[in-house]
């Protein structure tokens, strides 16, 4: 993560992969798994962690891993930006 953003904001991996999270800013940004949607054009977010994972990422360099074992699709947030998004399909 960089910028304010994810890259890439879409990730396909075979079952079994370890995905890694790398904080390429200077400030906290998190890997929360959940949905974060646009309520409206202010700026509001409605969020909803599902308790999958969280890896909180406290500065420049700091990584967060997490294996994924089941196929499907897993999306993922910051809880501190909110316009953060990701999605993992895992096949």
């Amino acid at each position: 993560m960089k910028g304010f953003a994810f890259s890439p904001p879409r990730l396909e991996i075979p079952k079994g992969t370890t995905v890694t999270w790398t904080d390429g800013d200077t400030i906290l940004h998190t890997a929360t798994s959940g949905t974060s949607v646009k309520a409206d054009d202010l700026g509001h977010y409605t969020i909803t962690a599902d308790g999958k994972s969280n890896g909180t990422l406290e500065d420049l360099g700091r990584s967060f891993s997490f294996t994924f074992d089941t196929a499907g699709e897993f999306a993922y947030f910051c809880a501190r930006h909110n316009n953060m998004m990701g999605i993992v399909v895992v096949k």
